[in-house]
Parts: C-alpha cells; structure tokens; sequence
C-alpha cells in the first residue's frame, strides 16, 4: 500500500510504502539425530531439536506442545531469524523438556517481519524420550540354581 503526502514548505509529494504483507511461512527442520525420537541430550544440545529459518530480519515464535496435554507448552523466539539460507537452532533447556514431559511433542513456528506482520505457521512434531530404560530383569531357568554345565 502507498500512501501520499505533502511535505512542509515544498510542493513535492513524499510517497512511503507500508508492509502490510505477513512473511512467507518459515521453514522447520528436526534437528540433527532427532527424526526418530529426541532424548534429553539431543532435546538441549546446540544443534537445537529443531532448527528455523525465515525471512532476513524476521523473529520466529516456535512453540513445543504436549500431543497429549495441550496445557503443557513451551514458547521460545529466535530474535533474528538469518534469512541466509542458514537455519537458526532452537535448544530447549532441561526444565522445558520437564515441562513438556515426555511422548508427542507438537512444534508450531510463526515469523513475524520488521513491520509487525505474522505469516502463516510451520509445523512438525517428534517424539520425546527423556527416561532411561528399566533394568532389565533376569531370572534364571528351572532347575539351573547352582550354575548350568
């Protein structure tokens, strides 16, 4: 949209555009070693649980959502989205991922420009698994009580 104005004391007019178009929806990726599930480790590690990427000066809101409780989420804001075709890494902190808990989490990703205009959400989802195994448990065979020969 253009919209045209005088300027003070000059008879030209001084045109300004103003954005009013969302940014193109932001691209989600599963972090590295995430696409079958994502423990703890691979949940805070640097490389992110996901990565992001939008337009050049754009913030990305993601949101990590419990499949099976909606109440339990988690926001976190890339400030600066590289726009480069490099994606920015979004690492969750211990206390997120109790929070989120373990099993499906869904992920949601909007970009919002320098103008203040939110495009349309990207999404994925991966399975969280925080817990470590049960010992297993061995029991030996019937009438195999002093050792086997």
């Amino acid at each position: 949209m253009i919209i045209g104005a005088k300027a003070y004391g000059s008879n030209d007019s001084v045109l300004k555009a103003i954005d009013t178009a969302g940014p193109a929806e932001p691209t989600v990726a599963l972090g590295t070693g995430v696409s079958n599930g994502a423990t703890s480790a691979e949940a805070i590690a640097t490389a992110g649980v996901v990565t992001v990427e939008a337009e050049a000066g754009a913030s990305v809101a993601v949101t990590f959502t419990s499949d099976t409780d909606t109440s339990k989420s988690v926001t976190k804001t890339v400030a600066s989205a590289s726009g480069t075709g490099t994606a920015d890494a979004v690492v969750l902190t211990a206390a997120e991922l109790a929070t989120l808990g373990d099993g499906k989490i869904n992920v949601s990703a909007v970009a919002t420009d320098a103008a203040g205009n939110a495009g349309t959400a990207a999404t994925s989802s991966f399975n969280l698994d925080t817990a470590a195994p049960a010992a297993p448990t061995v029991v030996l065979g019937t009438g195999v009580s002093d050792g086997a020969t």
